[in-house]
């Protein structure tokens, strides 16, 4: 699986998954309603750090359709399941956009290695900016210390 944040830029993001040599996921997301980077780095972290069963999500907007992605750690796996509904009230019916299961990483390091690009490609102030919001490159920085310290990547 490979995680692709691409042209940030006037509170959009380009967000690609690819998984078994094709795109999954191809869609832009907004900043708003939701802190959606922050609580993407708060569930990696958490399935990294915390020994027992955990569950976190993180949720994107494309204006009205959004995206919930949910991790879930049991043992040694990460569950990572992508519910897709037609817009925030989720009163209507949802779809599973994707599914897969596997190991921290095999699941997780695809999406730190897409915000590692990102956070690259600009200033922390630039991304804020571009963001249109905080984006949450000290956390980011928590992550990369965690995953070295436990040679996670």
């Amino acid at each position: 699986m490979k995680v692709y944040f691409e042209n940030i830029e006037h509170g959009w993001v380009n967000f690609r998954l690819e998984a078994n040599g094709k795109n999954q996921i191809h869609e832009g997301f907004s900043h708003t309603p939701y802190d959606s980077f922050s609580e993407l780095v708060d569930a990696l972290f958490d399935m990294k750090s915390q020994q027992w069963p955990v569950q976190k999500k993180a949720t994107f907007n494309t204006e009205p359709y959004e995206y919930e992605f949910n991790f879930k750690k049991e043992n040694e796996k990460v569950h990572l399941n992508i519910v897709g509904y037609p817009d925030h009230r989720r009163m209507d019916k949802s779809e599973t956009i994707y599914a897969a299961e596997g190991t921290y990483e095999e699941i997780c390091l695809p999406f730190w290695r897409g915000l590692r690009r990102l956070q690259g490609m600009h200033s922390a102030e630039e991304l804020d900016k571009r963001w249109q919001r905080s984006f949450p490159s000290a956390d980011i920085d928590a992550l990369t210390r965690l995953l070295k310290e436990n040679r996670g990547y």
